[in-house]
């Protein structure tokens, strides 16, 4: 095996080259410094790529409260305080990216800056931006050691591309290799015996290798490691194409009914489709099963266009790729439905029933689990039902860090050089969400400057 040494004049080393790695490289750059990205793929981009494209974030501390009351509150404001300065930096680039108006998100309103045409696009530009003003990308790469001084800081690093061995001396390590979310013990330990389940939505790559360097040096893991952010979709026997994810996504699950193989309601439905997915991971198999009826379908389950187009319609996606699905004209043969299934056939009735119960009637007896809003009773057939599961997009959990971006130990003291960005970072998110992309660009732009400022 070759062994060759890289000297750069002690470069920012950047672990990752998705939105989180490229923004900082590019900052770094821009600011006359050396940086250097190590990409474990063939490729940029990394979950950004494979996303819808919306930079969005919460406009104000009250709203990211509202919905993330148990999130490093310190870390979130941070973070809405720096979105629109490190957006207007990006459209100083010549980003292409524009501001559009985005529905309210759980009731509350967002800045939300879509990539145009699409985040492919987006990915290229940032790519090029970042090797145009001097960078340097090393694909198909992995660190396999960290070398740190008597003082505990780190200043070398090796990689391992293809057959060779290569060291690279550093001034500081930004980690951004997007969290653990296709990591198999890591979801196994932090979200239970069904995460083999999981349906990936976000880049393979991502298997937590940013959280392992940095926990080998001492590094504190955040909050939230049991939360993450994702979807429902199709169960098996259906197999959902991996670059059409979004279009089999049950984005309305908040306004239907959902019941697990007890045939049991396991969580208010209405708090949103993310809460669901997290939900139904806790259920046996990791499997629940979506009710609804013919007026939540035509208002909440086709989306459509302005002149009425239909634009997507996940259930009948879903019927065509093998789902579990059916259209009864009454909920007694729905039920029977269900059963054939495996789900318990009394229990499903009596929930379903005493789910209309409580939101025609308000009776509160009816239910076990109240439920905040969106109340469509299942009363207008024909009758839906789908099989579900939870596709994971992004872990929320990752290592503890400051306002600085730079890691922590387990005192709560920084680790020197050591920074950490995106889907690596946690707690900012607590059994919640607040927007992916606005993570790493707010935090990349944030890592870089301080890692500049710790080189001098």
């Amino acid at each position: 095996m070759n062994h060759s040494i890289l000297q750069k004049q002690n470069p920012i080393v950047i672990l990752g080259g998705g939105m989180a790695g490229l923004i900082a490289g590019t900052y770094i750059q821009q600011q006359g410094e050396k940086s250097i990205i190590i990409e474990k793929s063939s490729k940029t981009g990394g979950s950004m790529k494979m996303s819808g494209g919306s930079i969005w974030c919460f406009k104000n501390h009250s709203d990211y409260k509202k919905i993330n009351p148990h999130g490093n509150t310190m870390l979130g404001e941070k973070l809405i305080d720096n979105f629109l300065p490190s957006i207007e930096w990006l459209i100083s680039l010549g980003a292409p990216i524009k501001n559009v108006t985005a529905a309210l998100y759980r009731e509350t309103d967002r800045h939300c800056y879509q990539m145009t045409p699409n985040s492919e696009y987006f990915t290229q530009f940032i790519t090029e931006k970042f090797l145009e003003l001097g960078g340097e990308i090393i694909f198909n790469s992995n660190i396999t050691q960290i070398k740190c001084n008597s003082n505990k800081l780190i200043e070398e690093i090796e990689i391992k591309t293809n057959s060779q061995i290569k060291s690279i001396n550093c001034s500081s390590l930004i980690l951004a290799t997007g969290g653990f979310h296709n990591n198999p013990t890591l979801k196994n330990e932090h979200f239970g015996k069904w995460s083999d389940k999981l349906i990936v939505r976000g880049n393979l790559y991502s298997t937590g290798d940013g959280l392992k360097l940095a926990t080998s040096l001492g590094a504190k893991k955040s909050k939230s490691m049991d939360s993450f952010y994702g979807h429902l979709m199709p169960a098996p026997p259906a197999e959902v194409p991996r670059n059409r994810f979004s279009e089999f996504t049950m984005y309305h699950s908040e306004h239907c009914l959902l019941l697990n193989e007890d045939g049991n309601r396991f969580t208010d439905e209405s708090i949103c489709d993310e809460s669901n997915a997290e939900a139904t991971i806790q259920q046996n198999n990791a499997i629940s099963y979506m009710i609804f009826d013919d007026k939540i379908y035509k208002k909440y389950g086709i989306k459509k266009s302005i002149s009425g187009e239909i634009i997507n319609d996940p259930f009948k996606k879903s019927i065509e790729i093998n789902a579990l699905t059916t259209k009864e004209n009454s909920i007694q043969k729905l039920v029977e439905t269900l059963s054939y299934w495996g789900v318990k056939k009394e229990a499903s009735l009596k929930n379903i029933l005493g789910y209309n119960d409580y939101l025609i009637n308000k009776n509160t007896s009816s239910i076990s689990i109240p439920r905040a809003k969106n109340f469509n009773p299942i009363g207008t057939p024909p009758y839906y039902a789908i099989a579900l599961t939870t596709g994971i997009t992004l872990t929320l959990g990752g290592l503890e860090t400051n306002e600085n971006a730079q890691v922590l130990n387990d005192k709560n003291i920084p680790i020197g050089n050591l920074y950490s960005i995106g889907g690596d970072s946690g707690g900012i998110y607590n059994h919640s969400y607040g927007g992916g992309l606005c993570l790493g660009l707010v935090f990349g732009k944030i890592a870089a400057g301080n890692a500049i400022k710790y080189h001098h």
